[in-house]
Order: C-alpha cells, then sequence, then structure tokens
C-alpha cells in the first residue's frame, strides 16, 4: 500500500445528488484517524 492506493466501492440504488462518506478508524492506542471523501450520485439509466 502506499500514497494514492484506492480501491473500489460500488454503491447502487441511491438517488441524484452529492454524499458524503466519511470513515473514521480508532487504534489501540487510543489515537483516531478520519478520512472523508464526497461523491456524485449517478442518474440511472432510463429504458
Amino acid at each position: 500500500m502506499g500514497g494514492g492506493a484506492r480501491s473500489a466501492i460500488a454503491i447502487t440504488g441511491v438517488p441524484t445528488g452529492r454524499y458524503k462518506v466519511t470513515v473514521t478508524v480508532k487504534l489501540s492506542d487510543g489515537r483516531s484517524v478520519a478520512l472523508s471523501q464526497t461523491y456524485r450520485g449517478c442518474p440511472s439509466p432510463r429504458g
């Protein structure tokens, strides 16, 4: 791993708009790290 490592998460069934996802990791020594990312929902294809 290293800086810039990415993994894909597929989120389906959400309406269009913006979503902020925050992940907080608490370490055993009491410290915590929080990461947040904003995503845009994609409109579903109409057919």
